[in-house]
C-alpha cells in the first residue's frame, strides 16, 4: 500500500497526523513526495501503518519526484546580487552566462586573474561594469584580461575623483 493509499484510508492528513503523532506539513510533505521521512520516522511509520505502507515504494516515487523536478526547473533565473565577491571560476562563468557571454572565454586567463580578484575583493557589480564599459566603447566583453584592466582604471578614477 502507498503512504497516499494509507493516509487517506486513516481519513486524510490531519486525522492522520494527529492520530499517529506525526506533524501534518510532514505528513503532508512526505505524501507530495517534497520530503523523504528520515529513519526514525521510517520506523514510526511502519509501525503506525503495522507495516502497510510500502517505503521502497515511497522512495523510488520520492526519487523520481525529485528527477522530474530537476528536469523541468529552469536555467538559472536569479541574478547574483552586486555586492558578491568573485572569487571563483564558477561565479565568474555565472556572470558571463547572465550577461550572455560565452563562459569558456573565462578558463584561459580566469584562475590567474580571479586569485588577484580574490585579494582585491573584486565585486560581480565591478564585472557587470567593467564589461559594460568595454561593449560601449567597442571593445572586447567577453576578454577577462580587458575586464580586469577596465576594473583597475575604475578604481584609479574613483580614488583620483575621492581626492579632488
Amino acid at each position: 500500500m502507498t503512504l497516499q493509499e494509507w493516509v487517506k484510508q486513516e481519513g486524510g492528513i490531519n486525522k492522520c497526523a494527529e492520530k499517529h503523532g506525526f506533524r501534518p506539513s510532514t505528513l503532508g510533505g512526505w505524501c507530495r513526495l517534497l520530503r523523504f521521512p528520515t529513519h526514525e520516522n521510517e520506523d514510526a511509520l511502519i509501525k503506525a501503518s503495522n507495516g502497510r505502507v510500502d517505503l521502497s515504494a515511497l522512495r523510488s516515487a520520492y526519487i523520481e519526484a525529485k528527477a522530474q523536478a530537476k528536469i523541468q526547473q529552469p536555467a538559472r533565473s536569479r541574478r547574483l546580487r552586486g555586492d558578491v565577491l568573485v572569487y571563483d571560476l564558477d561565479r565568474l562563468k555565472l556572470i558571463f552566462e547572465e550577461m550572455e557571454l560565452p563562459p569558456h572565454r573565462c578558463n584561459l586567463h580566469g584562475p590567474r586573474l580571479l586569485r588577484r580578484w580574490a585579494i582585491t575583493k573584486v565585486t560581480v557589480q565591478e564585472i557587470r561594469s567593467a564589461v559594460l564599459e568595454l561593449e560601449a566603447q567597442g571593445r572586447d566583453g567577453g576578454n577577462v584580461e580587458e575586464i580586469h584592466k577596465a576594473i583597475g582604471a575604475a578604481r584609479s578614477a574613483s580614488l583620483r575623483s575621492q581626492s579632488e
